[in-house]
């Protein structure tokens, strides 16, 4: 994992409540940056879509004070057909201010249900008092799920994945670190559409008197890593060096 980047919390776990028993996870390490889709809209359109949950229904309502009319939407399952993708599901919260939501659906044949925020990545959980469902795994791909709706190129990525053995999460995290930077976004973007990888032949981005390409050719560093240690020196100059020193054996 990057530097600084988050990946799922437990907030609760099995708490026993009057009639199930109620679960809360943060799934803080999703990416939430597709434009137009937010983030919890985006993790309700991942329920709708996954092949091992059944659907049962779904409720969304806006947020009003008590007495107040406001927007409710419920659908069951002949409804889903209008979800036909991320945006449309995005367009109609946003167009009825809907803020929060619930989903029924059955998971290893089990009836759950899972609330959310349109804007939060924080989900509570409801299970029968007699089922024995570990819902970790299911949280944990949901998170990674969200990787595969962003605004980068596709083809890119997919061979950044193939070149580097990356997944879709650390191909997609490791733009996002790179595209801080813009000189060196720029020098490795360039040098990547090549083929085979050019490293630039003058001029290249230089940090504290290394460059992406000596980095690579002296310390067993792929492209990506090396472009990758040009932000750790820019960053952290003292301790880089000092790694370089001590903790990167030389080819």
């Amino acid at each position: 994992m990057l530097k600084g980047q988050q990946k799922m919390k437990i907030l609760q776990r099995k708490e026993r409540g009057y009639c199930s028993f109620i679960e809360k996870y943060d799934l803080c390490g999703s990416y939430a940056g597709k434009r137009g889709i937010p983030i919890g809209v985006l993790l309700l359109y991942i329920f709708l879509k996954r092949d091992d949950l059944k659907f049962i229904e779904m409720t969304a309502e806006a947020e009003s004070e008590v007495g107040e009319e406001h927007n409710i939407v419920h659908v069951e399952e002949k409804g889903l057909l209008v979800f036909k993708s991320e945006e449309s599901i995005a367009e109609l919260f946003l167009q009825k201010e809907l803020q929060i939501w619930e989903i029924k659906v059955q998971y290893q044949n089990v009836d759950i249900s899972v609330a959310g925020r349109t804007y939060g990545t924080v989900l509570s959980i409801r299970t029968p008092l007699t089922s024995g469902l570990n819902l970790i795994p299911l949280m944990s791909a949901l998170e990674q799920e969200t990787y595969k709706y962003h605004d980068y190129d596709q083809q890119m990525i997919d061979q950044m994945k193939i070149k580097f053995s990356l997944n879709q999460k650390t191909a997609i995290q490791s733009i996002i670190e790179l595209k801080k930077y813009t000189d060196i976004w720029e020098e490795f973007e360039y040098g990547f559409r090549s083929i085979p990888f050019e490293f630039p032949q003058k001029d290249a981005v230089t940090v504290e008197g290394y460059s992406a390409k000596t980095l690579c050719r002296d310390y067993p560093l792929s492209e990506l890593g090396a472009y990758n240690y040009l932000i750790y020196l820019r960053n952290d100059p003292e301790n880089a060096l000092q790694d370089l020193k001590q903790g990167l054996p030389r080819k």
